[in-house]
């Protein structure tokens, strides 16, 4: 069409009574969804609007021209869209131009089709009708405008069943979906002048009557018992019209399987997976490497889906991909209907043959033909009659369907999780999109189904290790058991609910608890719940196995006090029957009664022993738990804190005054604080234990001094503890201890003789035993009194500075208290000099002397 004068298309006859005849009433381009699509991306009213730059005017009745001026205008080819349109439209409107251009070098007719309906329909759809300035507004030429305002009135109003019927016509048409064609074509008014739309619908009727023809013939054959020969027919059926529900049901009902068969299985999506699976004697050696996939090389196989309930005049839905090159894949299965997939070799009488031949009543080669969409070269004519259409589809060969189970379209639950506990089972799983709740069935060991609480969304099954067990995968033939329908709602022992786990645009993680269950082994299935057009459809379910397992029974409490002996003795309650450890956890303790597995607990303490007794290490500070152990598993119990401070060497006492005794030790490294803890020796009479805390500082600047009572007493020194909660363990044997004996001193005075006569007697010596608090004890030292050297008047400091005088010994004082003895004058007749006396021997470290003021030790 080149557009130079009228009346080659449909611009003849121009006048106001028939303004233009054969308007049309379809597209009749295939995709031309897609081309609408992205016109309505491009905000485009219609495609004119791409074609025409700035001032310019669009006429269509006799071939799309672009009118840029007076006298000026320039017919819209595949050239021009690929030049100036292309280049005033840009990089956004590119895919569409190039769209526009292929169109148009298919059919150079199909460009104008495409822009008269449009424009009907815009004209249709103004609120101000049909008027020519109406068109004017569309960018229409005014020379045309009237023309076709009168046009577009006589010709039929769609609606919107009709505009989707008259723009899928073609695809159906193409695609060999004759029935779906056939309710396209019944859904459009009388094609009236659109010559190219009746030899279409011719076409299809013609199509419609073979078809139609092969099923009553496999009708007939089917009831005379000829499964082979209704099965032959209602193939060549099922090629001429392969969205025909009778044609593939009778298919699948007559066939014998000879490539296989096709698996469909369900993923969590809902998605229907589809494989081609065939038989060992189609799959020699070999075989499969040298053909692909299935061997299934070298053919070609479309795909559908039957669904159970679905009217026989409702046509079959294709499924994209072809099994010969892998899997297929259907994401638009039907939720909770039950589905079957058939695959069909694809043949030679399709569609296009059809296609071919109106193409060529429009002028249009064999060539364009095929460019626009056709898949396979015609070879049969249009409206050919049933026998010789079946004929040509026979040289394809006699190629059976391969033809799937039959599937019910409800997803199972994902990530099925049991694990069991102390008497009881917990199960969680991710809810599937779609469903509206679950069915779940506990089975026990007697075969009898167990009640369990309602359904806790949010929840997630957790227990040690040895205990969980991961279900996965299709679900295996179970128990048969009554199933009793879970209500969503809080769960049975009060767990808070947890963040939803992701599932495929699922409901997220969900799961119930049964408890009070006695141990062996347990089966538990879940199902889907979905909501039909009848009522619930449930998945057929999943099942795993569950053994409730032993437990101990639990420590119950745990006490720690120190040991005469030294170290600690833990008690504790509960645990009868159970390997009972002291642990440290490396981080926090779990809270009591949580359940364990046995392997993953941390070592015992190697410093407590079965019965309890603890010898913790110097500068112990820790927490320990008693944890109750049976076989693989365990519970955790209660803690307690307990502690060793670190010891106190060099420890040392001296007695200063009555009462008071000097202190000394090294300080412990790392120590803050040091205690320091009097008490009465065994036997002692008097004083009260007492604690003093001594701080670092002051110890080493002042030393330390204490009250300690006349009586003996036991001093013990340790490092302060670092917890106020903990037990400290008490030291072992002597360490941090020093006994301090009893408060004994020896005084003695010097007295001067008594007068005889005339002149005084010699000096007296008086030495008194003095044990304020008790008993003074064997091994008393003995008494010395010394003159010093240098004629008497120089003091002596030690006893062997002088000359001894005399000597009490320590047995005399045990036994008389005080002793007094004369002192003979030394030298002979000398004057004044100075005495003083020492302790020697036995207990003289640890015994006090008393000595008197000094001016008073002279003996004269």
């Amino acid at each position: 069409m080149t557009g130079t004068g009228t009346g080659t298309g449909f611009g003849h006859a121009l006048g106001l009574s028939r303004a233009l005849t054969g308007l049309p009433v379809a597209p009749l381009v295939e995709r031309y969804g897609e081309l609408a699509t992205a016109q309505h991306e491009l905000g485009l009213g219609h495609l004119g609007e791409l074609l025409v730059p700035p001032g310019g005017r669009l006429r269509v009745l006799d071939g799309v021209f672009v009118v840029e001026g007076p006298g000026r205008r320039r017919h819209v080819g595949a050239a021009v869209l690929r030049g100036p349109v292309a280049a005033r439209g840009g990089p956004a409107t590119a895919g569409l131009v190039e769209r526009l251009a292929e169109i148009q070098e298919r059919d150079p007719a199909a460009l104008r089709r495409i822009l008269l309906y449009q424009l009907v329909q815009l004209l249709h759809d103004d609120p101000r009708g049909n008027r020519p300035e109406t068109a004017a507004a569309l960018g229409i030429d005014p020379a045309e405008a009237a023309a076709l305002a009168q046009a577009a009135a006589g010709r039929a109003r769609l609606d919107a069943s009709g505009r989707a019927a008259a723009e899928g016509l073609e695809d159906a048409w193409a695609q060999g979906r004759i029935r779906a064609a056939a309710l396209c074509a019944a859904a459009l008014p009388p094609a009236g002048g659109d010559r190219l739309l009746t030899d279409r619908l011719i076409g299809i009727a013609a199509r419609v009557r073979d078809t139609d023809a092969l099923l009553e013939e496999a009708r007939a054959r089917e009831d005379a018992g000829d499964r082979e020969g209704a099965a032959a027919r209602y193939g060549r059926a099922a090629r001429l019209a392969w969205d025909c529900p009778r044609a593939v049901r009778g298919l699948v009902r007559t066939h014998t399987p000879s490539h296989g068969r096709l698996t469909a299985a369900l993923a969590p999506t809902g998605a229907v997976e589809l494989r081609h699976l065939p038989t060992a004697e189609d799959e020699p050696p070999g075989a499969s490497e040298a053909a692909g996939v299935g061997g299934l090389s070298g053919a070609s196989w479309r795909v559908v889906r039957l669904t159970r309930g679905e009217p026989l005049t409702v046509p079959l839905t294709e499924v994209p991909g072809d099994p010969a090159d892998g899997p297929v894949t259907d994401p638009h299965a039907p939720l909770t209907r039950e589905v079957r997939y058939v695959a069909l070799p694809r043949g030679t009488a399709t569609a296009g043959g059809a296609a071919a031949g109106s193409a060529a009543a429009a002028g249009v080669g064999p060539d364009a033909a095929r460019a626009s969409g056709s898949r396979t070269p015609a070879r049969v004519r249009v409206g050919a009659p049933a026998d010789e259409a079946a004929g040509e589809v026979g040289e394809v060969g006699e190629v059976g369907p391969l033809v799937s189970a039959v599937l019910l379209v409800a997803p199972e639950v994902g990530e099925l999780v049991l694990a069991d506990g102390r008497a009881r089972i917990e199960a969680s799983w991710l809810r599937p999109a779609g469903a509206v709740g679950v069915e779940v069935t506990v089975t026990g060991p007697d075969g009898r189904t167990v009640p369990h609480g309602p359904v806790i969304p949010g929840f997630t099954a957790a227990a040690p290790a040895t205990a969980a067990r991961a279900a996965s995968g299709n679900p295996r033939p179970g128990r048969t058991a009554a199933t009793a329908p879970a209500a969503h709602g809080s769960g049975d022992a009060g767990a808070d609910p947890v963040a939803p786990g992701a599932h495929p645009g699922g409901g997220g993680s969900e799961g119930v608890r049964v408890g009070g269950l006695a141990a062996g082994p347990y089966a538990v299935r879940v199902r889907a719940r979905y909501a039909g057009a009848r009522g619930d459809v449930s998945s057929v379910g999943v099942e795993r196995d569950v053994t409730v397992h032993a437990w101990p029974e639990a420590v119950v409490g745990l006490g720690a006090r120190a040991r005469d002996s030294g170290g600690l003795r833990l008690h504790w309650t509960g645990g009868a029957g159970a390997d009972v450890r002291i642990v440290q956890w490396p981080g926090a303790a779990p809270a009591e009664g949580t359940e364990l597995a046995a392997d993953a607990l941390p070592p015992a303490l190697p410093w407590v022993d079965a019965s309890g007794a603890a010898d913790p290490p110097p500068g112990t500070l820790a927490t320990v738990s008693a944890v109750a152990v049976l076989g693989e598993r365990a519970l955790a119990g209660p803690s307690t804190a307990v502690e060793a401070p670190q010891p106190v060497v060099g420890l040392a006492a001296h007695r200063t005054t009555a009462g008071r005794a000097r202190i000394t030790f090294d300080w412990p490294e790392d120590a803050g604080r040091v205690v320091v803890a009097t008490a009465p020796a065994a036997g002692g009479r008097s004083g009260e234990p007492s604690e003093h805390p001594v701080v670092r500082a002051v110890f080493l600047r002042e030393g330390l001094e204490l009250p300690v009572g006349p009586g003996a007493v036991r001093i013990t020194a340790y490092a302060a503890p670092r917890s106020s909660l903990a037990t400290v363990a008490a030291p072992f044997g002597d360490a941090g201890q020093v006994l301090l004996p009893a408060d004994v001193a020896i005084a003695y005075q010097v007295l001067p003789g008594q007068r005889r006569m005339l002149r005084r007697g010699p000096s007296v010596l008086r030495v008194t035993l003095l044990a304020p608090g008790g008993d003074p004890g064997a091994g008393l030292p003995d008494f010395v009194l010394v003159a010093g050297a240098a004629g008497g008047t120089a003091r002596p400091h030690r006893a062997a500075e002088g000359t001894e005088l005399c000597r009490v010994t320590g047995s005399e004082l045990a036994a008389a208290g005080t002793v007094e003895r004369e002192i003979a004058p030394h030298p002979p007749a000398a004057g004044p000099y100075a005495v003083r006396g020492f302790l020697l021997g036995g207990r003289a470290a640890s015994v006090r002397l008393d000595e008197p003021s000094l001016t008073s030790l002279v003996v004269r």
